[in-house]
């Protein structure tokens, strides 16, 4: 009898600590799962600040670039359009006939039959070295494509000065 009380009470004994670490089993099992939980809300938290914080960069370089472009290039566009207006009434006079025209460095064929006129504008062009202005957008339009600057603040307002600047320097009448 001895023996039979003895298994019952180890027997007893393994029940018990069976039963509680099943519950230590579950309860971990449900800790862990919240865990998770918590985890990937976090991390959903974080790339949203993320997002934020590379929109809120984005916009602020977009900012700079937009103040060097109104101090520095606008500036440039203005008197080059001054340089132009003044030039236009001397440089008349000397541009050659339609057929072709060389001096100094500026060499063109005139296949397009270009009036004075365009021709004018073409040697001013050279002549006040709107290529700077050229490059000064070129740089932006690298900004835009690498993703550097917003494009949503950049773009309109680059267009804008850029069409303006090339109908002026009539390179369309060129293409």
């Amino acid at each position: 009898m001895n023996e039979t009380l003895s298994y019952l009470g180890e027997n007893r004994v393994y029940l018990t600590l069976k039963d509680i670490m099943e519950f230590v089993a579950l309860l971990a099992t449900i800790i862990a799962v919240i865990s998770i939980w918590i985890g990937i809300n976090q991390l959903k938290i974080m790339r949203d600040e993320k997002n934020v914080n590379e929109k809120r960069m984005l916009t602020e370089y977009s900012i700079k670039v937009l103040g060097i472009f109104a101090s520095t290039l606008i500036p440039a566009i203005s008197v080059y359009y001054a340089k132009t207006k003044e030039g236009k009434a001397n440089l008349d006079k000397n541009v050659p006939d339609r057929e072709g025209y060389s001096k100094n460095r500026f060499k063109m064929q005139n296949k397009r039959k270009l009036d004075q006129h365009q021709l004018t504008e073409i040697v001013l062009c050279g002549k006040y070295d709107c290529g700077n202005i050229l490059n000064v957008f070129e740089h932006t339009c690298v900004y835009i494509t690498n993703d550097l600057v917003d494009e949503d603040i950049v773009y309109p307002l680059s267009t804008m000065c850029f069409w303006n600047l090339l109908n002026r320097m009539l390179f369309f009448w060129l293409i």
